[in-house]
């Protein structure tokens, strides 16, 4: 999948704060649904949002003393395929590296963290990260037909 600027056809920028992320996820529920996504399928891809969001929030400008912003972008990359491309100019970090969580082991015994990351792999039809002109650069995208 190109990670292209022209079928992004909604954009948000907002601070990389926790008071942000009801507006980011409020704004991509709309956009979707403005793109003729499915309800059921849009409460997923609520899902993936805040995850990579909050990951942001939380790491991209931890200790650098900046105040930050996000962009997400939503669009449709074809007729079947609906994107979210999520970029900040934090430090970088790349939640795909993040090691597959080990399921096997029973739940109290795993570590904390891991199953978020998990969830968007699980989710996608394409993801990747990309350090952009100085920007963490996540591109999601799902199969919706």
């Amino acid at each position: 999948m190109k990670d292209d600027d022209t079928y992004f056809s909604h954009q948000l920028k907002l601070p990389a704060h926790m008071d942000s992320l009801h507006g980011f996820i409020q704004f991509m529920e709309q956009s979707a649904g403005e793109l003729g996504l499915e309800d059921a399928l849009i409460r997923k891809l609520s899902l993936v949002a805040e995850e990579l969001l909050v990951n942001v929030i939380h790491y991209a400008y931890a200790g650098t003393g900046e105040d930050g912003g996000i962009d997400l972008q939503c669009g449709m990359a074809d007729r079947q395929t609906f994107c979210m491309r999520i970029a900040d100019k934090g430090k970088p970090f790349d939640p795909l590296s993040a090691a597959e969580p080990d399921l096997t082991r029973d739940i109290e015994d795993r570590p904390v963290g891991g199953l978020g990351v998990f969830l968007v792999r699980e989710l996608a039809d394409h993801l990747d990260y990309q350090r952009k002109d100085g920007a963490n650069v996540v591109l999601f995208c799902k199969k919706v037909r």
